[in-house]
């Protein structure tokens, strides 16, 4: 990969704010690329395709409940731990089951 440089504008910000118009005003005003990473479209369109799954939010059933975090609240004891596990698990063994093997990138 051979690096290039050139300046990067980077619009960020909270949902409804405005990027996505400012990229294309840009983009009608310079010879610019945009890339959009809007997390919800790529979402949107990950769901799409076959074999894809995705994970649940990993807190479910856990956030917000005291009886299932530790004194700081934020974090999961071990019954809070058991139940992410489970949730994860339900998603990640058939996954396991029909993959045939590691993934590798790269040479060699």
């Amino acid at each position: 990969m051979r690096a290039v440089a050139r300046p990067v504008l980077i619009l960020a910000g909270p949902t409804a704010s405005g990027k996505s118009a400012a990229a294309l005003a840009l983009a009608r005003e310079r010879p610019v690329t945009v890339i959009n990473a809007d997390a919800l479209q790529v979402y949107r369109d990950l769901a799409k395709l076959p074999d894809v799954t995705f994970m649940p939010f990993y807190l479910d059933g856990v956030a917000g409940l005291p009886q299932l975090n530790i004194a700081d609240g934020m974090h999961p004891n071990a019954e809070g731990a058991r139940i992410i596990e489970r949730a994860m698990w339900e998603r990640l063994e058939p996954l396991l089951d029909k993959s045939p093997g590691p993934a590798r990138s790269g040479t060699k």
